[in-house]
């Protein structure tokens, strides 16, 4: 028995030899990779670099109704330590101009800061529908310049009541704007002969709409308009469609459907009974490359008939009668 127990104690001091030459063997692989990575680090392309530029938090968005919008970027470096002290933004009305260093719009010249968010637009006052094209330049620690960024946009929304020369417009057979058997849906045909350079939809519809052009949803958004008090806020979206828009006729289709804005008849009440008319509100900006320009608008000459949602509500869900859905009818 003491042989066996001579023979194990044998056995765990080879293991703890194995141990420690194991531990050993990790340290120095552990110093050779910080190393190797401090070198790398030494090594690496100096300054830094304006990266991701955002415009309310966004990647070149469109509809902003802010005249001050903020601005923000990444700074990237492959040097350790290594940090922003200034900065340089300049924001042009033409991606030509800027590429031009035309900043036509706002030259914020250099800005002593490390501040690479919330950096607020403080050039000359937007109008609605307009597209400011802007990039930015950084100074690092050592007072080095960094290149121009890759361009970004943002695209004003409507800034003004005046610029609203729509109607909102309902089934016009019902007190509600619902129809006895299926909710509204509306379609309006225009003719475009020219080339187009530029299309904005600034859209909203009560309580929530689907937006079609020329028989294909526009844009990836699920029950606009966001919820508000109705009486005294609505929430609009605007898209570029320029893509969609197409040489001689085009279609624009709207389906309704009725969210929390109306409550009448559902379901599920939600402990308010309302009954309000489901109507929308579109506006077409549309310019040529001629210089030139159109607008579409909601009016009495959209047609309106019953879809095939016959029951919509957000507790309650929906129905759907395909049989009513005419064929076509968003498309030329």
């Amino acid at each position: 028995m003491f042989n066996n127990f001579l023979c194990v104690l044998s056995a765990l001091r080879e293991n703890y030899k194995r141990m420690k030459l194991q531990i050993l063997l990790f340290s120095c692989l552990l110093l050779f990779a910080s190393e190797c990575k401090e070198k790398t680090s030494q090594s690496g392309k100096p300054g830094i670099t304006p990266e991701f530029l955002r415009c309310e938090f966004m990647v070149n968005p469109v509809g902003i109704d802010n005249q001050n919008p903020l601005l923000s970027w990444y700074s990237e470096s492959e040097q350790r330590g290594q940090v922003q002290t200034a900065y340089q933004v300049l924001v042009a009305s033409s991606l030509s101009n800027l590429e031009a260093g035309m900043a036509d719009l706002w030259n914020s010249d250099k800005v002593l800061s490390d501040s690479s968010a919330h950096i607020p637009y403080k050039g000359k006052k937007l109008t609605s529908g307009v597209q400011a094209f802007w990039k930015v330049k950084l100074w690092d620690k050592d007072g080095k310049e960094s290149e121009w960024s890759e361009p970004a946009n943002w695209t004003m929304g409507i800034t003004s009541e005046e610029d609203w020369k729509a109607q909102w417009i309902k089934y016009p057979s019902t007190k509600n704007g619902i129809g006895k058997n299926g909710l509204p849906m509306f379609r309006k045909s225009f003719s475009l002969h020219k080339p187009v350079k530029r299309a904005l939809i600034h859209v909203t519809g009560l309580g929530q709409y689907e937006l079609f052009v020329n028989g294909t949803k526009t844009g990836d958004h699920f029950l606009d308009p966001a919820w508000s008090t109705y009486e005294k806020t609505v929430y609009y979206n605007t898209f570029d469609v320029t893509p969609s828009l197409e040489q001689g006729e085009n279609v624009l289709g709207m389906m309704l459907g009725k969210g929390f804005y109306n409550t009448h008849g559902d379901r599920r009440i939600h402990g308010v009974d309302v009954n309000a008319p489901l109507k929308l509100i579109l506006q077409a900006e549309i310019e040529y490359t001629d210089g030139s320009s159109e607008t579409i608008i909601s009016d009495e000459s959209w047609k309106v008939t019953e879809g095939p949602i016959t029951h919509s509500a957000i507790l309650g869900g929906s129905d759907y009668d395909a049989r009513k859905l005419p064929e076509g009818w968003a498309k030329t």
